[in-house]
């Protein structure tokens, strides 16, 4: 509010105030003092995860490992942020934003107290996931693919480590989440001009065609959905393994991937 004083004719003073309404923009980019980081609960390849917190809500802290110094791994990052930040479904992962100061790069997101849909598969067994809950995370993840689907986006890497289980009460409307978008692609893009690319999916997940250095298109994605969903369904992570054929596809696959990286 502004107030303005000024004298009339006969010098009395008239004041008058203005009110003045506005709004700024919230940025996804963080400030790393706001983060407080806690225990260590994951680590790979890309960087180390930690449970936290930021502006009262408990996240998960994504820190990469020296990725200011690579390039490739810099852009990679820069585009997951930004399809966080675009694309909000409640069946995304909730994205609160990212620090791209040198040396404290990391990505702020929702912390999901189960884990995967793969650590819940490695860690609990067949009988404390009831079905009612195995066909909430099929559901919900399903979902969360079409919604990317249905804004022109494939995501390239679905497999059960990118659902993350945010609860297990089936009185919730959502109990899991897809997640990392470090390999998503817009679906015009793929379709004009990208084939086969090393370090995108995981072999046991490819579609066929895929393999055989075809465009990546819509229905690559839900190869890998309906074997994600197989193995939701037996609550084994190693069930492909068991069944020769399938062992067989694995090992060509495998070798086929090395092969073009």
């Amino acid at each position: 509010m502004i107030i303005s004083k000024t004298l009339n004719k006969t010098q009395e003073e008239i004041i008058k105030s203005i009110s003045i309404k506005g709004e700024t923009q919230i940025s996804t980019r963080l400030d790393p003092d706001e983060i407080k980081e806690e225990n260590k609960i994951g680590e790979g390849t890309f960087g180390i995860v930690y449970i936290g917190e930021f502006r009262g809500n408990q996240v998960a802290i994504k820190k990469m490992k020296q990725i200011d110094k690579d390039e490739d791994k810099m852009k990679e990052f820069e585009k997951e942020v930004m399809m966080l930040d675009k694309f909000r479904s409640e069946y995304i992962i909730q994205f609160y934003g990212a620090v791209f100061i040198p040396n404290k790069i990391c990505m702020i997101t929702e912390y999901a107290k189960y884990g995967s849909i793969h650590d819940l598969i490695n860690k609990r067994t067949n009988t404390e996931i009831p079905n009612k809950i195995r066909i909430k995370f099929m559901i919900d993840g399903a979902k969360g693919i079409s919604y990317l689907h249905s804004n022109g986006i494939l995501h390239r890497d679905i497999k059960p480590d990118n659902f993350l289980v945010i609860t297990l009460d089936d009185n919730i409307g959502v109990n899991c989440k897809l997640t990392d978008f470090g390999s998503s692609r817009n679906i015009n893009m793929m379709m004009t001009n990208m084939t086969f690319t090393k370090r995108i999916g995981t072999p046991k997940y490819m579609a066929p065609e895929i393999l055989n250095r075809e465009h990546y298109k819509m229905e690559s994605d839900i190869y890998s959905y309906s074997i994600t969903m197989l193995q939701i369904i037996t609550f084994q992570d190693h069930f492909l393994k068991k069944y020769t054929i399938f062992h067989g596809i694995l090992q060509i696959q495998s070798q086929q991937v090395n092969d073009h990286q």
